[in-house]
């Protein structure tokens, strides 16, 4: 299953990604989920554990490594994997059709609805509207603060 804001993406540019993985029935007992007879990807954001559900993002949340800026966590039913993604930057463009104009009213605004789904733990950096037709421009980073003694 494809999410209908997936295809609406244009780019999503992703600098410096490190990818953990976790087979489904790892993931589910990682989760503290019991008796593990059967074990199936629900969707692209969750597992199916025994009919209990588990959903990426949550899981990556709690499994996250220290120093590591985490982005987004899904899973594949091909690979039957749960993946953590984990970067330095994104670089995300939307189309702004008519299924995707609640983000592109104002950019700071959309762009701050989807960093939950492409950048996580990254900080807003740049938002915009550009050309003909519309499309919302976002860039996502780890904190750059300088300390003062810096500057």
């Amino acid at each position: 299953m494809i999410s209908p804001l997936h295809a609406a993406i244009i780019k999503n540019d992703v600098t410096g990604l490190k990818r953990q993985s976790y087979s489904l029935k790892e993931a589910c007992t990682k989760a503290g989920f019991k008796h593990l007879l059967l074990v199936d990807a629900q969707d692209v954001v969750t597992v199916d554990c025994m009919g209990q559900k588990l959903n990426a993002k949550d899981f990556c949340l709690k499994e996250q490594n220290p120093g590591k800026s985490f982005i987004r966590g899904f899973v594949s039913a091909s690979q039957s994997q749960v993946y953590c993604e984990y970067a330095e930057a994104v670089s995300l463009s939307l189309k702004c059709d008519q299924q995707h104009y609640k983000y592109c009213q104002n950019a700071n605004q959309g762009c701050e609805q989807l960093r939950g789904n492409f950048a996580h733990d990254l900080e807003l950096m740049h938002a915009s509207l550009t050309g003909a037709p519309t499309n919302l421009n976002c860039h996502y980073s780890v904190s750059d603060t300088l300390p003062i003694s810096a500057l």
